[in-house]
């Protein structure tokens, strides 16, 4: 895994050792010593998170307030702790690995925290474990999903337990169809996976993501074999034209309603020879919102040749994250509707 670091101190690197991170899989490909202030901080981040798989922040007790802020600006991401669980689940916030060490998850990958007055005390193995599949991570695909033995956050996201054989434990078992991998997978590579099984095609018609759903999808090697393509139709006029919804349709219930997010899935569908569809619509914020339909308001449908299905989510966070969790769902929404079928 190729990882980034960002050290809050700008002379200071820790006593991170490169070499031995190396030799167990993880590969430092950017070092940045930015200072502490919440701008470069922000930036760092930013750059870290868009240019690598993980990132590894060395901070000091000084720089830990102004991290959090630029968490919170940059991912929506502050540090609310989560209550240590045997095995340990992360959610929603900052998971205390051993003293001085912290774990997040931002839009799947792995924020790993270690103060720099650990210096050369830290133990290598911990840090590097963090960055690779030494743990096993969960997704969770609905909101209700309750247990006394751990702690679960709304809408899509990962979840991370220390041992294989306890995942199952964990959920009870009439919610166990809700774990899409127990491998790490991404909701993409889930559905591709489902695809190939199933030998099946499917096409996308996206408003408010326009076109991060597909993207999504062909990101993954081979998908060209079961992905014919996508439409993004972000104005009422191509939603019409290009994907056949019914313009007393949008008139009546409006663009973000259930029932054009049902056109849109039937209509792609019969405009292809493929098997599925999803079709997503909604308000990502920050303008565009009613009092009866909320900034976060997005309906998903998925279509067959033979039956429909639509559901209503409203997603929290800002528009980066709203059309990123959108995406998500999507992704897994699809999936479960092809293996209903």
């Amino acid at each position: 895994m190729n990882i980034s670091v960002v050290c809050t101190s700008l002379n200071d690197i820790c006593g991170i050792d490169k070499t031995i991170l190396y030799q167990s899989g993880v590969n430092i490909v950017s070092f940045l010593s930015v200072g502490s202030s919440v701008d470069t901080l922000k930036n760092a981040l930013k750059y870290s998170f868009e240019n690598s798989d993980g990132v590894c922040v060395i901070y000091s007790k000084q720089s830990w307030s102004n991290l959090q802020k630029a968490m919170l600006m940059e991912f929506e991401r502050s540090s609310v702790f989560v209550e240590a669980k045997t095995p340990y689940v992360i959610a929603n916030g900052f998971q205390e690995i051993v003293e001085g060490v912290y774990f997040d998850t931002v839009y799947d990958k792995p924020f790993v925290f270690v103060s720099n007055e650990l210096k050369e005390g830290i133990n290598i193995d911990i840090i590097s474990s963090l960055f690779l599949e030494k743990l096993a991570r969960v997704g969770i695909f609905d909101e209700q999903i309750q247990s006394t033995d751990s702690v679960f956050i709304d809408e899509v996201e990962t979840v991370m337990v220390t041992d294989f054989a306890n995942i199952n434990r964990l959920i009870e078992p009439a919610k166990q169809n809700k774990i899409y991998t127990t491998k790490g997978e991404s909701p993409a590579l889930s559905l591709f996976n489902t695809l190939q099984e199933k030998n099946a095609t499917i096409v996308t018609a996206e408003s408010c993501t326009s076109g991060m759903i597909a993207a999504s999808i062909t990101d993954i090697p081979g998908s060209s074999n079961y992905f014919l393509g996508g439409c993004a139709t972000y104005s009422n006029e191509f939603k019409s034209r290009f994907i056949g919804v019914n313009t007393n349709t949008l008139n009546s219930f409006g663009a973000v309603s259930k029932e054009v997010a049902v056109q849109m899935a039937i209509g792609v569908l019969n405009n292809s020879n493929a098997d599925f569809s999803v079709a997503v619509t909604g308000i990502a914020g920050p303008k565009g919102a009613t009092k009866d339909k909320p900034v976060g308001l997005v309906y998903i449908s998925a279509a067959s040749r033979y039956n429909t299905n639509v559901i209503k989510k409203v997603f929290t966070g800002n528009r980066k994250l709203i059309r990123h969790k959108t995406t998500k769902f999507a992704l897994l929404f699809l999936r479960d509707f092809i293996l209903a079928q």
